[in-house]
């Protein structure tokens, strides 16, 4: 029990570091004198978390391996040639703690992941009052927003989106009125001080639908998982269409023109680059860097096809298989709320690249229901 115990706690630890140092350390935007410092400290955060891991790893697999494991080493191996070929590691530190967390309770995981994520958000509030960070302004022809010292007002928004679905995710069995008033709540506030709208839309209209449609998320409603199953397929075809020579001007009619203009950049960069299976060692150069070095400007906010075409095709298959495992897992134990909520992320995805980014997406860390071995109530009896 107590070597038990202590194999589980390795996990936890290394989720506590990572978390610290991908949300406060390597992306706050620090006073100019301590940026360097953190983001070096932040990044030897990240190793010591993967050296954990590892050990927690090799320690679980000598133990029992299965087909699954398998399939969870190549996702792995695969993630880390991306790494080593684009030199980002937001998926590849993703697919590790997804992994290596195939046996741990998701119920305890999500509680230690709840929690660093809070505090985290307490010490930005902390960090700023300090004067450590500096709080961005960004003006808008629709409203000015704040980023209380992360690096942009939509990372600050998406954090908060991350935070209030984990909260209602494990709260779950409150009131409706309750959840439904503090997802609007919420997502007034976050429009307040961030002017985010595509994460304040979503968890306005999270908060509506969940009042409305309530009874539905706790019964076998077959017709609700088919719709959220053609939502979640509908999003990636769509993306992928609109990607490779679809006509962008017809989404104006359902978007505005940031959301087209993801599309016409996930398009230049599929004309220039094209697909490859371990990633495009893309050059991306923002607008500010773009107005000191007269580049041309190169992003691509689109997360769906910044992960296709930016980590490769193989990194882009690894996570359909996992949002597979999660719909599958979701839906064999009648969990539609989980499966409400993946979409949430997925259409924030067509915005932003937070839909595989850990800090910002906490479904990651259940995208294991069919790679485990054991489903996730047998993992969680196993260590309660």
């Amino acid at each position: 029990m107590i070597t038990k115990i202590r194999k589980e706690s390795l996990y936890y630890i290394a989720l506590t570091i990572y978390m610290w140092s991908a949300t406060i350390f390597t992306t706050l935007n620090w006073k100019p004198s301590l940026q360097r410092a953190f983001i070096i400290f932040g990044q030897y955060g990240k190793i010591v978390s993967i050296v954990i891991l590892l050990i927690y790893l090799v320690w679980e697999f000598s133990r029992k391996f299965v087909l699954w494991d398998a399939v969870g080493l190549f996702a792995m191996i695969a993630a880390f040639i991306s790494y080593r070929t684009v030199y980002d590691d937001t998926f590849f530190m993703a697919t590790v703690f997804v992994v290596c967390g195939m046996r741990i309770s998701k119920r305890k995981a999500l509680k230690c992941y709840y929690k660093n994520l809070i505090f985290c958000m307490i010490a930005i509030l902390i960090l700023l009052f300090l004067g450590l960070t500096q709080n961005k302004v960004y003006n808008f022809s629709y409203g000015t927003g704040y980023s209380l010292g992360t690096g942009h007002s939509n990372n600050l928004a998406l954090l908060i989106l991350n935070l209030t679905l984990l909260w209602v995710y494990l709260n779950s069995e409150k009131n409706k009125y309750t959840i439904a008033a503090i997802c609007i709540v919420v997502s007034a506030l976050m429009w307040k001080i961030t002017v985010s709208r595509t994460s304040t839309i979503l968890l306005a209209t999270f908060g509506i639908v969940y009042f409305l449609f309530y009874f539905m998320l706790k019964t076998n409603n077959k017709f609700l998982l088919h719709l959220l199953r053609i939502l979640i397929l509908g999003i990636i075809c769509g993306a992928i269409y609109f990607m490779i020579g679809g006509n962008t001007e017809s989404i104006l009619h359902i978007g505005d023109n940031n959301f087209t203009v993801r599309f016409l950049q996930a398009q230049n960069i599929y004309d220039r680059y094209g697909l490859s299976l371990w990633g495009n060692n893309i050059k991306f150069v923002s607008m500010a860097e773009a107005a000191i070095t007269k580049e041309a400007v190169v992003i691509l906010d689109n997360g769906l096809l910044r992960l296709l075409l930016f980590h490769g095709c193989a990194c882009f298959g690894v996570f359909i298989l996992g949002l597979v495992s999660l719909e599958t897992s979701a839906s064999r134990r009648k969990d539609y709320l989980l499966i409400v909520i993946s979409v949430i992320f997925l259409i924030t995805g067509l915005m932003e690249k937070s839909v595989y980014t850990l800090q910002m997406n906490f479904t990651l860390l259940l995208m294991t229901g069919l790679g485990t071995g054991i489903s996730q109530d047998e993992a969680d009896k196993l260590h309660d």
